[in-house]
Formats: structure tokens, C-alpha cells, sequence
């Protein structure tokens, strides 16, 4: 890869849109749409079924979310908030259309109001790991890395098998100056994926800036073998070899 391979927080995907919630509307065309259909088609479904009038408050929430869902998919965020605006009018009981919501306000950069809608979505659902990684994430955005780091380690307690909960907390850490637990955080992703090319690289880096030579030589090696035109990881691994030699 050209160009700089600096590690940023990493807020993950969309939680998974809504299922229908009657046994008769799966069975409609329009509901098959609303659920699972391509972006377009699940928008044009969803949006006859709330045109119908003819769905209880619980069923329209869901096409309403389900819509929302689909319109931030196509990355309209603007239409995706409207959408889930509605349906939480409807039932402000899912943790899942806070989440969502959040996410969309905190790619438009509304930190604030991401800030809020995750705190509700934990409040409804504190066992969802990932409530607390984006929430973390936008801690770190708004600079307040303590807060990060707080919601990194609640997630990671609750499913330690997420990558993306060990790559963002040694990015705090890393931010913080604490370079050997940085270090091991990056162990512990790529023990989950060593595949993970820019990971080798960035820890490599930390290695390197603990003097730590040998470790960070062997990390670039692992980055190349992964990616070996990458010239960000030639050019440290030969600065390693320059400064373990002075």
C-alpha cells in the first residue's frame, strides 16, 4: 500500500436490519423487500408498506428502521436519521435503531449526538460489544482518549474475540505513550487475525520506537510477506536495521 498506513479508530459496521415482526406480513412481496431485498428494492418495499396504512405501530417501526438501514447503506445519512427518528417515535425500546442512528450522526460528525443515541442503545442493551467500541471511537474523535479507553475495556470483557476492540484500544494506548501495552494489544489482534498486514506494520512501529529492534525487524518481515510491495514497511524495516546498528 502507497502512502501512510497510520492506524485510526476503527467504528465498525451496521448492526443488521430488523426482521419482520408478523407471521402474515412475511409473506408479502413488499415485506420480503423491506427485509432482505437490494438496497433500492428494500427501500421502494419499505416504503409501500409505511404508505399502506395498514401495519401496527410495532411492524412500522420495523419498516421505518429497516428503511433507515437501507438509505444509510446507499450512505444517504440525512433520510437514514429521518427514518430512524420515526421509528423510534414508534418503539423507543431498541437498543439496535439507537445504535444505528448513532452511527449515522457520527459520519455526518455530529459527536454529541452520537455520544447520546449510544448511551441510550447501552442503557437498552448493555451486553452489545460494539455499542462500546463506536461509542469509544467517538470518545477518541471528540479527544478524550480516557473515555476511550474506558469503553474499549468494557467491551473486550464482554467478547475478547473482537479485533477491532484490541486494535482501537492500543491505539489509545500507543496515543497515551503506554508502548508495551499498545504492544500487547496488537498481540492480541493478530493472534485473532495475523493477516492483518497494517498491523504488523504498526506494531513493527511501536517496537521500534521501545528500541526494541530485533521484535520490530521480524514485524516488518511479517508485513512484507503479507503485502510485499508495501514501501512504508521496506522503509522502516530498513531504518530498524540503520539504528540497531548504532
Amino acid at each position: 500500500m502507497q502512502g501512510s498506513h497510520h492506524l485510526k479508530a476503527i467504528a465498525p459496521v451496521l448492526a443488521l436490519a430488523a426482521v419482520c415482526g408478523t407471521a402474515n406480513a412475511q409473506h408479502s412481496p413488499d415485506w420480503e423487500n423491506c427485509i432482505g431485498g437490494q438496497e433500492d428494492a428494500a427501500i421502494a418495499g419499505c416504503s409501500r408498506i409505511i404508505a399502506g396504512g395498514r401495519e401496527d405501530r410495532a411492524n412500522l417501526a420495523i419498516a421505518y428502521y429497516n428503511r433507515g438501514f437501507f438509505h444509510a447503506r446507499k450512505g444517504d445519512d440525512d433520510r437514514a436519521i429521518q427514518d430512524y427518528d420515526a421509528s423510534i417515535r414508534l418503539d423507543s425500546r431498541q437498543a439496535t435503531t439507537f445504535y444505528n442512528r448513532a452511527n449515522a450522526y457520527r459520519r455526518k460528525g455530529q459527536l454529541d449526538d452520537a455520544i447520546r443515541d449510544y448511551d441510550r442503545a447501552i442503557r437498552l442493551d448493555a451486553d452489545y460489544a460494539y455499542s462500546y467500541i463506536n461509542r469509544g471511537a467517538t470518545w477518541l474523535d471528540k479527544g478524550e482518549p480516557d473515555r476511550a479507553l474506558g469503553d474499549y475495556s468494557r467491551a473486550l470483557e464482554i467478547d475478547s474475540r473482537i479485533e477491532t476492540a484490541w486494535i482501537n484500544r492500543a491505539i489509545v494506548y500507543r496515543q497515551k505513550g503506554d508502548l508495551d501495552r499498545a504492544i500487547a494489544d496488537f498481540g492480541e489482534a493478530l493472534a485473532i487475525n495475523p493477516k492483518n498486514e497494517v498491523v504488523w506494520l504498526t506494531r513493527g512501529n511501536v517496537l521500534r520506537e521501545r528500541r526494541l529492534f530485533d521484535r520490530a525487524i521480524a514485524d516488518y518481515d511479517e508485513a512484507l510477506k503479507l503485502k510485499p510491495d508495501d514501501e512504508e514497511a521496506r522503509d522502516a524495516r530498513a531504518r530498524a536495521v540503520e539504528e540497531r546498528a548504532k
